[in-house]
């Protein structure tokens, strides 16, 4: 425990300043000068590295600190009825796509609380409902394959992604929320509301490469993209400069592009470029332009990438 045990009055695991603040280890035996020992159950310790303290009252102090490592283990799943045990060969619970089912999990190392506990299921978050470190229980995801958007086609309705967007971004270093809010604007807006690039000061943003307008998903969810769409400017110079415009997407967590960055052209799949639409008069059709993405393809993040002469108007 290192010095400054003397005369102590508690051990603790945890590093706030205030004794009680921390996870309390009961004493058993004798104290001394220069040690105690202590007892706290496993299924009271969640997982984590724990500073251990000797907090002295004569002294008004604390030890200096050990850590102690403790893993979380796994020792029984049940849902609707069935219970395995993780640890054999044979180890498997079934359910719906749908999710919605309670999972509890028992073993040592889970949170407190049901805060404190992160389980996921297939790699994507179970809702937590309730955890004493011992036993947690949480609600199953929907879990959508594109297996089964395969074997059913048209079961599933086509919907605009951008309403399930965690996050909205350009192409700018610095993301803040005006940022946000004009991407956010680019995807959700009417139509016959245009989208004007230009800094908080009112100025054009004069580029000499091409911008962006971005969303994704998050790294748990992802998409089955079959087809784009893209609705252009009503001014028809405007029209004129967007005609090369390109609509992209990416993956964050699965496939080949999770191992690039998002700057990386590698890492977008073209799904739409407005060189190939109908051309009315000297410049493209002042409507939405729909393109087919065939075979489909599953996306975790979306942009609209711009031309550069289009980022300066």
């Amino acid at each position: 425990l290192g010095t400054g045990g003397g005369g102590a009055s508690a051990v603790t695991l945890g590093s706030a300043q205030v004794p009680a603040a921390n996870l309390q280890c009961a004493v058993s035996g004798a104290w001394t000068d220069i040690a105690v020992s202590c007892a706290r159950p496993l299924g009271a310790l969640p997982a984590g590295v724990w500073d251990v303290r000797v907090w002295s009252a004569e002294a008004n102090g604390w030890s200096t600190a050990g850590q102690v490592t403790v893993a979380a283990t796994v020792s029984l799943i049940s849902a609707s009825g069935d219970t395995v045990v993780p640890s054999a060969a044979s180890a498997a619970l079934f359910s719906g796509h749908g999710g919605g089912v309670e999972l509890q999990v028992e073993g040592t190392g889970l949170g407190l609380t049901a805060e404190e506990t992160v389980i996921t299921v297939c790699g994507i978050a179970c809702e937590p409902l309730s955890s004493n470190g011992s036993q947690a229980t949480c609600r199953t995801p929907a879990y959508t394959t594109r297996a089964l958007l395969d074997s059913m086609p048209g079961t599933f309705p086509v919907e605009d992604l951008a309403a399930y967007a965690a996050v909205f971004a350009t192409d700018r270093e610095t993301q803040d929320e005006s940022e946000s809010a004009l991407a956010r604007r680019a995807f959700t807006q009417a139509p016959d509301e245009e989208v004007e690039l230009r800094d908080l000061d009112g100025r054009w943003r004069t580029r000499d490469t091409a911008c962006f307008f971005a969303f994704d998903l998050g790294p748990e969810r992802w998409a089955r993209v079959d087809r784009a769409r893209f609705f252009p400017p009503t001014a028809v110079n405007r029209r004129t400069l967007v005609a090369s415009a390109l609509l992209e997407v990416r993956n964050l967590t699965v496939g080949d592009g999770a191992q690039l960055a998002d700057d990386d052209d590698a890492a977008w799949t073209v799904v739409g470029n407005m060189s190939e639409v109908d051309i009315t008069g000297e410049t493209v059709a002042q409507a939405w332009s729909t393109f087919a993405v065939d075979p489909p393809v599953l996306a975790q993040a979306f942009r609209v990438r711009l031309p550069s002469d289009a980022c300066a108007s």
